[in-house]
């Protein structure tokens, strides 16, 4: 995998079993991101002309700040089955919440409000990592969400907030059906339209099957998981893939 060396803000390919201790960036896409061919060669002037570069420069600072070396962000790589895994790992994720308290006045929302919370692809982001840190437009703490043992400090946890807003248990992941965990994703939007699929790959693990039987039934991938019609206890078979799922929907599970 490739790692983003703070200091020099230039990527390092890394390796197993030798894979260092990295923080890591989650957040919302925007104009102008950062991608891996704008940094790979390290012979190239960086693009700090790019939107995007100040946001990766100042997680990079508070990476720094909180003592770590090396840092990473989805938006450098497009290795869709591999996410889950890098958050996974990571010592610490870094939330950015660009419209949470900014100075401008026109995109400031409250913390609950977070156009982050109805994003495909940060649903994993924010449940695989283990320490998980809030921070506004302005790099300002939000809070924590942390499930390691590690002292979190004088940070707010804000795990009740989280579950308010997105309906995710303290013990995601660990015991629950496939169509709980889709009633988690229900009400994210994705900017593609397959990645309504690909930004769930991790939360699934061992049932990639699934998802993969999604692709197949329709044109539309959030059909089949999102909008089949709540009829009560028992299972419905879609007659195209022989696959069963609850008749009860994850829209109706999300509304609980």
């Amino acid at each position: 995998m490739h790692l983003l060396n703070i200091p020099s803000l230039r990527l390092e390919s890394v390796f197993d079993p030798y894979i260092p201790q990295y923080a890591i960036l989650s957040h919302t896409w925007e104009n102008e991101e950062i991608l891996l061919d704008g940094i790979r060669d390290p012979c190239q002037p960086l693009p700090v002309h790019k939107k995007g570069f100040a946001k990766v420069q100042k997680s990079c600072r508070q990476a720094l700040h909180d003592g770590f070396g090396y840092s990473s962000s989805a938006e450098l790589s497009e290795a869709i089955n591999s996410l889950f895994q890098w958050y996974l790992k990571s010592r610490r994720c870094y939330a950015y919440l660009v419209d949470v308290n900014d100075p401008a006045g026109e995109r400031s929302v409250g913390f609950q409000q977070s156009r982050w919370f109805t994003r495909g692809w940060t649903l994993q982001e924010l449940i695989a990592p283990k320490d998980v840190r809030f921070h506004d437009h302005n790099w300002s703490s939000l809070g924590r969400r942390q499930t390691s043992g590690d002292d979190p400090g004088a940070l707010e946890d804000v795990a009740e907030e989280i579950n308010r807003t997105t309906n995710i248990a303290h013990s995601a992941l660990r015991a629950f059906s496939v169509a709980r965990k889709m009633s988690w994703a229900a009400h994210r939007r994705t900017t593609q339209r397959e990645d309504k699929a690909y930004c769930l790959l991790g939360i699934f693990r061992g049932e990639y099957a699934l998802v993969q039987e999604i692709l197949k039934v329709s044109n539309d991938q959030s059909k089949l998981a999102f909008d089949h019609p709540c009829t009560g206890c028992g299972y419905h078979t879609f007659p195209q893939t022989g696959v069963a799922l609850p008749t009860e929907s994850p829209r109706c599970l999300r509304a609980q």
